[in-house]
């Protein structure tokens, strides 16, 4: 039977067993093994029998080592080979692993699992001890290797344990993946009894100190509503000592352990004020729902009455509950249909909180875009951006689902008032101002350097003014006509087509000019504003003026006559250039 087991290790002594698939040679040493119990148990109960039978003689040619001997020998060496190979099997994972320190530990398995492969040894032969020797060599290197694994993990658990950004769930990880290698002589016990001592003196008990010491103030994250980040405060308080808690209960080994017992208790009794503390603070913000419903609910303008400026009617604490409710969605704690509610309408709030900021400054710098001489006729024309807005003062709030009622037409409007302030301020400018201070600029007299004769000198004179007169008439006619243009556009916008501007004649008095003026006025200007005022047609037809129509076309008179009275005061002063131009040329050793 040895000889066959022989050839059935070796396929008739072809090959070294070491070569073979280490699960095709653990079945056969597990066959030989077998075979021998078998025979084993069969000898036992046959000698017993033979004993029985004949109990006068003696039995010593029925010695089990006589006639079980080599196959016993056999039987203890593939016994001793499956150890070292199992042994191999398992250490061969500190290699695999991750864990920091086990650069020298493998190196020192891979020397002896190449020595065992070169190894020259004859496993069937009993005077051969070449095996012998290296299994105790190999179970005294893997004795050393656990109290190097031993030191190494004491060392890790110690770093974990007293470094400020890990704890005891940490130290257990590490432990486990300890366990995962499946040593042999590994035993975590003594570790477990360690973290367990530790969790309870340096967790347990500084997370109750902190907790009595900082639940009115406690540490809140940035970004947090203060309700909110107080709740989550007490869940990561409590998650700090929950973590370890869980895997200590996994374990069988601590069922009964007095610590763990003692651990127990005082773990439930801070979880217990912890869920009081969330509690609490979660009824609070349930109650406060309430409030930002009703503040929601308000309109979403309001006006000073002292100015025209309008206001956002936004409170902040509807910003603090919608990210109470962000982060409520975002760690599954409970809150109420309102507040999922709230929760799908938070973009859409935002978003319309932005587009009126938006609609509200484009609103405020419409006045800017107004030329100051025109504040009061832009103050009428505004009254219809009001009308769109005044949806937003009455009818709507941040709820309202219809909002587009109010920024559609409110955009529109302003757009193109805007549009419409700017065409009103070129025109004013372009057309008006700097007309008129190119009058207030405008040589009407030029002399030649010769000295010249009196009569030629005033027939000069005359000459050059009736031709410039004509330049400065075509200014006028085109300033006026660039007024009554502005006029007509504020007439058009503010819904006045059907009424047409009239203007009041003779609202400068010219006999409470002075001299200069009277002078200058009759010179340049009162024929042609005479030539002017003969082409209008004050009889057209006009319509019964209302109030407002009458104040508003009052105004327009006033706009009117602003621009006139620059005209004057232009002319004036291009009448008082010229007079002295000519003092100078009629008498040059006076002025000299």
């Amino acid at each position: 039977m040895v000889i066959c087991c022989k050839d059935y290790l070796t396929n008739k002594h072809t090959i070294d067993i070491r070569t073979l698939d280490r699960d095709e040679l653990l079945k056969r040493i597990d066959y030989i093994q077998s075979l021998y119990r078998t025979y084993r148990d069969l000898f036992l109960k046959t000698k017993q029998k033979i004993e029985n039978h004949y109990l006068n003689k003696t039995n010593d040619y029925l010695s089990e080592s006589h006639l079980l001997g080599q196959f016993s020998f056999l039987s203890q060496r593939l016994s001793r080979l499956r150890e070292i190979i199992e042994s191999f099997e398992i250490y061969s994972l500190l290699s695999k692993s991750r864990l920091d320190g086990f650069e020298q530990i493998t190196s020192i398995y891979n020397k002896i699992q190449t020595e065992f492969l070169t190894f020259k040894f004859n496993l069937f032969d009993p005077n051969d001890t070449q095996f012998d020797l290296f299994y105790n060599q190999l179970n005294h290197t893997l004795c050393d290797i656990d109290q190097k694994l031993y030191q190494i993990l004491d060392k890790d658990l110690h770093r974990i344990l007293h470094s400020p950004s890990h704890h005891s769930f940490n130290a257990l990880k590490l432990l486990a993946r300890y366990e995962n290698l499946h040593i042999k002589f590994f035993d975590s016990t003594e570790f477990l009894i360690d973290i367990i001592q530790w969790y309870e003196k340096e967790e347990l008990e500084k997370v109750k100190i902190i907790y009595n010491q900082c639940r009115t103030t406690p540490t809140i994250e940035r970004d947090h509503p203060p309700t909110i980040g107080r709740i989550l405060w007490a869940r990561r308080m409590y998650k700090r000592i929950r973590m370890a808690y869980v895997e200590f209960m996994k374990r069988v080994e601590l069922k009964d352990n007095l610590i763990m017992k003692k651990i127990t208790e005082n773990f439930l009794m801070i979880a217990n004020e912890f869920s009081i503390y969330e509690l609490l603070y979660h009824q609070h913000w349930y109650n406060t729902l309430s409030d930002v419903v009703n503040l929601m609910c308000n309109p979403l303008l309001v006006r000073q009455n002292l100015i025209r400026q309008l206001y956002i009617n936004y409170d902040p604490f509807i910003d603090v509950v919608l990210r109470e409710c962000e982060l409520l969605a975002r760690y599954s704690i409970a809150m109420p249909d309102l507040g999922y509610k709230l929760l799908l309408d938070r973009t859409r709030i935002r978003f319309s909180y932005e587009r009126l900021k938006k609609l509200l400054k484009d609103f405020s710098i419409l006045l800017a875009k107004a030329h100051p001489t025109s504040y009061e006729l832009v103050e009428k024309v505004m009254t219809q951006v009001d009308s769109t807005l005044a949806i937003g003062l009455n009818n709507l709030n941040w709820l309202s689902k219809n909002l587009d009622e109010l920024f559609l037409p409110a955009e529109e409007n302003i757009s193109l008032m805007s549009d419409f302030l700017s065409q009103i301020s070129s025109l004013i400018i372009h057309r008006i101002e700097e007309p008129i201070n190119e009058v207030s600029r405008f040589e009407i007299l030029e002399f030649p350097d010769d000295s010249i004769d009196f009569k030629q000198f005033v027939h000069d004179i005359q000459q050059q003014i009736i031709s410039k007169a004509e330049k400065l008439d075509s200014l006028s006619m085109q300033i006026e006509s660039a007024v009554l243009h502005v006029i007509q556009m504020f007439f058009d916008k503010a819904g006045y087509k059907s009424k047409p501007f009239e203007q009041k004649l003779g609202d400068i008095d010219l006999m409470q000019l002075s001299a200069m003026q009277r002078l200058t006025i009759q010179m340049f200007v009162q024929e042609t504003a005479k030539s002017v005022r003969k082409t209008r047609n004050p009889t057209q037809f006009i319509l019964p003026p209302s109030n407002e129509w009458e104040r508003f076309n009052e105004l327009c008179n006033e706009f009117l006559s602003s621009f006139e009275t620059r005209l004057i005061e232009a002319l004036t002063l291009c009448a008082k250039n010229t007079f002295e131009m000519i003092k100078i040329r009629a008498n040059p050793t006076l002025w000299n």
